[in-house]
């Protein structure tokens, strides 16, 4: 027994000498530059285009027996600007050797260092990546497929794994020349391990990238298990997962999907199933279907919005709304589609609560329509203050500046509550009452003030059962009249007005109401208003002209003043205007009031007195121009 182990030991040992005396011999006396022009001849017969090797090609020894070759190029079809479609600093290809003698072609590993990929859609519309257009080899090459069919069956059954690959400082570089936008992709790093065509294997990446239009940049991390199927060009990912951090204009955002990858590039499709995606908190779920995957890719697809927070969204993504108090849960889904034109998308959302700029609206629900940079929300429904909204609007996205145009209606709402979120409940003058507006309003901006500023339309409102809070009409008037008599006044400010119906209609123009035809009916006056409201500049200038009403106690009373006009003037801070009775033109009304009744009676009374002195029909005279001549006599 110990002879034969000694002889075995030597036939090992003379067998390990063979092997690297072979070695030492491949690696002194026989170059691998002589591979060159065989591949640099199979390179052009099958892309028709030259690679052009200026590095040397060397053998590796150490850990396994390979090659490597230097820097090598290969080049652009002609018309395009960049001349090089792909060139690589480094490529080693390993062979462990003694799997070559149990027939089988195993690779210690390929590392693929500097590769630079310069991928261009020109002017024309060409693309430097299509090698379609290489002419088919021909019947010579149909003739040589059955033997080559025989030899690949030979080679499979040898045997071919490879164990691992390494892709180190590469970079992709993509330029639209028609569409004018650029994408650079660098760092790339690629490492896949326990490389086996027959079951999944683990890879992992990791890149950085930045784009011109729009301005955006990153770096991004991809971890997953890949399967592959070269015969039959199918590709599977599973628990595929991907991580952005994302920059645009000063803003970061974080973005993760994941799922379940399969790309099949015989028919040019890619599936995505079991899709879960995440941006900042908003989290989503659904599946992606991509065709036309390398010539025009078009994705369609499904996504179901989990509920979150948009206030917090805004905030995670640097672009917070002061103006957005609350945006709770938010919801819905939205099928959409996009290609080399854009985006088109429609859906359905949900917001459970509201508060813009303290105004909060609840149980909102749009339809949504998204279409070459158009944001279409019809119809818009939501609860609003113990009444009802809906509405249509339009978003323009084309533009740097968002434009608006909005369509809405409120019915039976509580104008209280509403008027004292939107001006706070410190405002001097304040409504009450179940109101009804309607309005068609158009505007542009990304800020409060510039939306106010660009605003402009036409609106139309009216108030029920409800009071102007902050104005006590019969307290104005009885104070007013009190001080031209120049008696002291035991009228009380309640500080309301009551009615029973307000309305009027309002044209808006650079966020300037106008309104001229305000009526309001209340039991002692009927009200006229007329006036601006400056929403720039938060400045009111408006004037109520209210006319008492008769009383019956009255009707008789010289000093009753029923039908006089009399003017309230309103100006200053839109908060907290000056809230005035114009007293000179109060007591010139009264005066011409007076007067009128003096005069008024002082006629009958002479009529009645040149009635009875004219005997018979002679007093008729006085219906008639007589009448008319006494009437203006006295009426001067």
């Amino acid at each position: 027994m110990s002879k034969i182990l000694k002889y075995t030991g030597i036939l090992l040992g003379i067998i390990v000498l063979l092997v690297v005396l072979t070695m030492i011999f491949l690696m002194t006396f026989v170059s691998p530059n002589r591979l060159k022009p065989v591949l640099i001849e199979q390179v052009s017969k099958y892309t028709g285009r030259q690679l052009v090797m200026d590095g040397d090609m060397s053998w590796t020894f150490f850990p396994y027996l390979g090659v490597k070759a230097g820097h090598s190029s290969l080049g652009s079809p002609a018309g395009f600007s960049e001349k090089t479609f792909a060139e690589i600093s480094h490529i080693t290809v390993g062979v462990k050797l003694m799997s070559l003698f149990h027939g089988r072609i195993e690779s210690s590993g390929i590392v693929l260092d500097g590769m630079k990929l310069h991928l261009i859609k020109n002017k024309d519309g060409n693309v430097n990546w299509d090698f379609q257009a290489i002419t088919s080899p021909g019947k010579e090459a149909s003739a040589k497929t059955q033997t080559n069919s025989a030899v690949s069956t030979k080679r499979a059954a040898m045997g071919l794994a490879v164990s691992s690959l390494a892709v180190t400082q590469a970079a992709i570089d993509y330029s639209d020349e028609q569409a004018k936008k650029y994408y650079h992709i660098k760092n790339i790093e690629l490492h896949a391990t326990d490389i086996n065509l027959m079951q999944p294997f683990p890879i992992q990446s990791s890149f950085d990238f930045a784009a011109n239009n729009p301005a955006v940049s990153g770096h991004a991390v991809l971890t997953g298990n890949a399967a592959l199927n070269m015969a039959a060009q199918i590709y599977t990912f599973r628990h595929l997962n991907f991580s952005a951090d994302i920059s645009q204009a000063g803003r970061k955002m974080n973005v993760n999907v994941s799922g379940d990858v399969l790309v099949n590039l015989n028919q040019q499709t890619l599936q995505w199933n079991d899709f879960k995606g995440k941006v900042a908190n908003v989290a989503m779920t659904g599946k992606v279907n991509v065709s036309k995957l390398t010539t025009h890719p078009m994705a369609a697809g499904h996504l179901q919005l989990l509920p979150f927070d948009l206030k917090q969204t805004l905030q995670e993504v640097g672009q917070d709304v002061p103006h957005l108090q609350i945006a709770k849960m938010v919801k819905g889904d939205v099928d959409f589609t996009t290609d080399v034109d854009g985006v088109k998308a429609q859906g359905n959302l949900m917001v459970d609560t509201l508060q813009a700029s303290q105004v909060t609206i609840t149980n909102i629900n749009v339809k949504a329509h998204f279409q070459k940079n158009v944001l279409d929300l019809a119809p818009i429904s939501a609860n609003f203050y113990q009444g009802t909204l809906t509405g249509q609007a339009i978003v323009n996205l084309s533009s740097a500046v968002p434009q608006m145009t909005l369509h809405a209606k409120l019915a039976n709402v509580q104008a209280q509550p509403l008027m004292e979120d939107l001006g706070g409940k410190d405002q001097k003058i304040k409504m009450a009452g179940v109101s009804n507006f309607e309005m068609q309003l158009t505007t542009a901006g990304t800020e409060a003030n510039m939306i106010l500023q660009n605003l402009n339309g036409v609106s139309q409102f009216n108030f029920k059962d409800g009071s102007i809070i902050g104005i006590d009409l019969g307290y104005l008037v009885d104070s007013g009249y009190a001080f031209v008599k120049h008696q002291p006044t035991a009228a009380v400010n309640t500080e309301q007005t009551h009615f029973g119906t307000l309305s009027g209609t309002a044209v808006i123009r650079h966020g300037v109401i106008s309104n001229n035809d305000l009526f309001s009916d209340t039991p002692r006056f009927a009200i006229r208003g007329a006036g601006v409201i400056d929403l720039v500049n938060q400045k009111i200038d408006y004037s109520l002209q209210a006319v008492i009403k008769q009383r019956a106690d009255q009707k008789d009373n010289l000093m009753n003043v029923y039908g006089v006009t009399l003017p309230i003037l309103i100006s200053g801070n839109l908060s907290s205007p000056s809230i005035r009775l114009d007293s000179t033109a109060m007591a010139k009304a009264i005066a011409q009031q007076q007067i009128k009744k003096v005069t008024n009676q002082a006629k009958e009374k002479l009529q009645q007195q040149i009635k009875k002195q004219l005997p018979g029909k002679a007093g008729d005279l006085l219906n008639g121009p007589a009448g008319d001549v006494l009437n203006n006599f006295l009426g001067n």
